[in-house]
């Protein structure tokens, strides 16, 4: 595999840990297509490559997924795409190593940047009654001191803006909850010219908009305010991962693409893993094909 990205390992994570994933959800329906004019240098469109839960460790019993990664960085590269979006559990633990091996793989990847969001088991776990939780404030600042911060707009291709959020300061108590609802006020305080994606590790709800809170979606308050937030501010486009299953419906106007994980699927029997490409032609009209480990 070629390498094109130098990835600046100012420091690696330390003393994370990560709780496995339960059971998922099984499911897919077509996403409806949305108008917005894109400036493409070809008038082809753009070809974006949605990667998630790759949860990268260094333990013998988890080399199926780092086999898996690497069989996904070839099909990503060999498509073409014009850029990368990375939509969370980057690693296992967040160990240090595992961060550093994280970094060694997307650096394989031919684009000049790959774009991240933190997921659970990077910076820990949802706070639920049935589960421990590792998450705090000086994780989500140790995930920031290698990637970043957690929360960001920036131009992905020409024409198309990407908003970011970390999903952790949904509804989770953490002091830095207040300054990205600030953030994410003033960036969807309305729609722009650009195509707007929207990406953060969990997705919304999984089934149902007024779904009960639950390890897999964000908190009904959060949720609400959320949605309500996409809508004002023209978004065309909310993607995600973390079920480890991929699904994708259409709520509100606005097409819900959550990604196939890389590391393995739920539930594991059934669900292969894989990623999404998503296409963007010239008219806005957005597209998406999973592309499956099979």
């Amino acid at each position: 595999m070629a390498r094109s990205l130098q990835i600046d390992r100012r420091g690696f994570l330390k003393g994370f840990s990560g709780a496995l994933l339960g059971v998922a959800f099984v499911g897919h329906s077509p996403v409806a297509a949305v108008q917005r004019s894109v400036e493409t240098t070809e008038g082809n469109g753009w070809k974006i490559a949605l990667l998630a839960d790759p949860h990268v460790s260094l333990r013998e019993d988890h080399a199926a997924f780092r086999a898996n990664f690497e069989r996904v960085i070839e099909q990503v590269n060999a498509a073409e795409v014009d850029a990368v979006l990375m939509a969370g559990d980057c690693t296992t633990h967040g160990f240090a190593a595992g961060v550093e091996d994280f970094q060694e793989y997307i650096s394989w990847l031919n684009v000049e940047k790959v774009w991240c969001t933190p997921g659970n088991h990077d910076i820990g776990n949802k706070p639920m009654p049935e589960r421990s939780s590792h998450l705090s404030d000086r994780r989500v600042e140790q995930w920031e001191e290698v990637f970043g911060r957690s929360f960001y707009e920036t131009q992905l291709v020409p024409g198309v803006r990407l908003v970011v959020a970390n999903s952790s300061y949904m509804g989770m108590g953490l002091e830095g909850e207040p300054a990205q609802w600030a953030f994410l006020e003033e960036q969807l305080a309305r729609p722009t010219d650009d195509f707007t994606v929207f990406m953060a590790h969990y997705p919304l709800f999984v089934r149902e908009v007024d779904e009960e809170d639950a390890y897999f979606n964000i908190e009904p308050e959060s949720r609400q305010r959320m949605l309500g937030l996409l809508k004002q501010g023209g978004v065309d486009l909310f993607v995600c991962g973390h079920t480890h299953n991929p699904r994708a419906f259409e709520h509100d106007g606005i097409p819900h693409v959550i990604a196939p994980a890389i590391s393995f699927g739920l539930p594991h029997d059934r669900q292969p893993e894989g990623w999404t490409m998503l296409t963007i032609d010239p008219l806005g009209k957005v597209a998406h094909e999973n592309q499956m480990l099979t």
